[in-house]
C-alpha cells in the first residue's frame, strides 16, 4: 500500500500483515479496526516515545480513479487547503526528509531536516536565503525577470460553484472516526 503521505513510508507497507514493517523512516503496521476488521484497518507509525499514532483509515473496498477527484481538486485549489496557502517543496532523502516552506504572504520562510533522531527546523532570513535552497537542494530556480513580491505564490481557486458542491456536498460513504 502506498498513499504518498508527505513524511511517512517510502516504500508500500504489505497490505493484511499486522506486524510491524521498519523502513528508513521508521516503524509502521496495519491494525484491524476492532469495530470492522474486515473492512477497516489503521494504519499507524511508531511516535519517538515509543507510543503508536493512527495516520489515517484504510477501507478495503475496491476504488475506482475518479472517486478521488474532488479531493484532489480540493487539495489544489481550495483556500481552505493547506497546499494552496503555501509554498511546500519536500524531498525524501536516504537519512530522512528535507522541507523548504514560504507562508503564503511570504513573510515566512523555514528550513525542515527530518531524520530518525528527529526534526530540525530553521527560520530562514529572507526570500533570497530561501531561492537559495530552492536551487541547490531541489534543482529549482525561478524566474529571475521579475523581483521576489511579483513571484509570490499563485494561488488557483474553484470557480463559486464548484467551491459550494466540494463543501456541501454530503459524503456518499461516510468513515468511522480514526482511533489514536
Amino acid at each position: 500500500m502506498d498513499v504518498g503521505y508527505g513524511d511517512a513510508f517510502r516504500e508500500p507497507l504489505r497490505l493484511g500483515d499486522p506486524g510491524i514493517q521498519a523502513q528508513a523512516e521508521g516503524r509502521y503496521r496495519l491494525i484491524p479496526w476492532p469495530a470492522a476488521p474486515a473492512r477497516y484497518w489503521r494504519v499507524q507509525q511508531e511516535r519517538p516515545d515509543r507510543t503508536w499514532k493512527t495516520l489515517f483509515l484504510l477501507d478495503w473496498i475496491p476504488r475506482q480513479l475518479q472517486e478521488f477527484e474532488p479531493m484532489c481538486r480540493f487539495h489544489q485549489t481550495s483556500p481552505a487547503s493547506r497546499l494552496t496557502r503555501l509554498r511546500l517543496c519536500s524531498l525524501a532523502t536516504p537519512s530522512g526528509r528535507i522541507t523548504l516552506t514560504a507562508s503564503a504572504n511570504g513573510s515566512v520562510f523555514k528550513w525542515i531536516e527530518t531524520t530518525p533522531e528527529g526534526r530540525r527546523e530553521r527560520l530562514l532570513k529572507d526570500e533570497k536565503e530561501y531561492e537559495h535552497l530552492l536551487a541547490c537542494a531541489f534543482g529549482i530556480r525561478l524566474p529571475t525577470t521579475s523581483s521576489a513580491p511579483e513571484r509570490k505564490m499563485a494561488r488557483p481557486t474553484a470557480a463559486p460553484t464548484e467551491a459550494r458542491q466540494l463543501s456541501s456536498k454530503p459524503d456518499p460513504k461516510p468513515y468511522p472516526a480514526v482511533p489514536e
